[in-house]
């Protein structure tokens, strides 16, 4: 869900609780990724029509999500799927 990505502070801080809010929300991603990963599964979020994306903010957003990982492995992996005209965007 796209609406809970703005929980960038309290990500980038680790501060937030388990409970409602962004802080709860970022905690709760990351035992979701955890557990799929301690299960042997991958995460692996899609997005296509990319070249679309007009928002710098929306790349910040996705840049957070990627923060969720171990010493050893990436919790997420991102694919970012459109035409030529997304080369120009990266």
């Amino acid at each position: 869900d796209p609406r809970g990505m703005p929980a960038r502070g309290a990500a980038s801080t680790g501060r937030g609780s388990r409970g409602a809010g962004p802080g709860g929300l970022v905690h709760r991603i990351g035992e979701l990724l955890y557990d799929h990963h301690t299960a042997g599964k991958s995460t692996i979020v899609v997005i296509d029509q990319g070249q679309l994306l007009v928002q710098p903010a929306f790349f910040e957003e996705m840049h957070l999500l990627l923060n969720f990982q171990l010493n050893d492995a990436f919790l997420v992996t991102l694919l970012l799927v459109g035409q030529t005209a997304l080369a120009d965007k990266l």
